[in-house]
């Protein structure tokens, strides 16, 4: 096995990999060789220095890594170590410790003395859905981390309400207006904005796009995403935040969409309490993590 620096014409290879590592992921779907290689060659992303290894058995790859440099804030400030994706095979774990090795050695290099993992900026536009970090689905790569110093340090859970079972239509506090709003994005079937006002003051919002919006795969057209849940604080507790919910999805379910999914923060009990109880079921935690270095990279044996 050799280890080499990404060029295009390794596209087709490294598209392979890539899809078989995320075939069992929530809301992820396969993506196009062109996809993946414009976004490793993108040049506005926020990363400078932006590479990818490859581990190389023959033509086949049979793992990735993708790492970049985010300068400091300040002169002051050293710059940091991004690292967008890693893959390798299964039990490969020698191959994933060398491709690890080779993106920290990287960016302590180019003077960074951190990394950060699966960040939710620097999200590949095809995997998985908004706000995603490192799938839980992708264990063996989380724990090869782990071994090697990284902790969590941000998270995204992800539920999922599949052939949704809406209940009985519930109506909003008397006096209050509900607008319903249509957006056309990349999907066949259109985005839904409910939003409640009350004297002419804005009370909350539902906001869900189509999961068409992260990739062009026929899968994903009957599945909608709410992107924001909102309810002004002097109106909580009224189980407003449950009836724009509702009436969200009840649209939804009006265009065409079968299937709903929502996020919210790791820590977010109540947000999750809440929709559980709605219907959806837990299908993903992801999680961002960290390593800050001290000196030169020491590896586990």
């Amino acid at each position: 096995m050799e280890l080499r620096t990404y060029t295009n014409d390794m596209a087709d290879e490294l598209a392979v990999a890539y899809n078989t590592a995320i075939c069992r992921v929530p809301h992820c779907y396969p993506t196009t060789p062109e996809a993946l290689s414009d976004t490793l060659t993108n040049e506005t992303t926020g990363l400078s220095a932006r590479t990818a290894f490859l581990a190389l058995d023959g033509s086949s790859v049979q793992g990735f890594v993708d790492v970049g440099i985010v300068p400091g804030k300040s002169p002051d400030e050293p710059p940091a170590g991004v690292m967008p994706f890693l893959s390798y095979r299964r039990g490969d774990r020698a191959v994933g410790q060398q491709l690890l090795a080779a993106a920290e050695r990287y960016i302590q290099e180019h003077g960074a003395r951190s990394m950060e993992v699966f960040p939710q900026e620097h999200r590949y536009p095809f995997y998985h859905l908004k706000a995603a970090y490192l799938s839980d689905h992708l264990d063996h790569v989380a724990a090869l981390l782990a071994v090697n110093g990284y902790r969590r340090h941000r998270g995204e859970i992800f539920l999922d309400w599949p052939n949704m079972d809406l209940p009985a239509d519930q109506a909003f506090p008397a006096g209050m207006e509900v607008t319903v709003e249509h957006s056309q994005g990349r999907g066949a079937l259109p985005g839904v904005k409910i939003q409640a006002r009350q004297g002419g003051g804005d009370v909350g919002e539902c906001v869900c796009v189509s999961c068409s919006e992260y990739t062009t795969d026929e899968a994903a057209q009957d599945w909608i995403f709410t992107t924001w849940l909102g309810v002004h604080e002097q109106h909580q507790g009224k189980k407003i935040g449950a009836r724009l919910l509702e009436r969200a999805l009840r649209e939804a379910q009006a265009l065409g969409y079968r299937n709903a999914v929502i996020s919210t923060a790791w820590d977010n009990h109540r947000a999750c309490l809440f929709y559980s109880n709605c219907g959806y079921r837990m299908v993903d935690w992801t999680y961002g993590l960290i390593r800050t270095f001290g000196g030169k990279v020491d590896l586990p044996i």
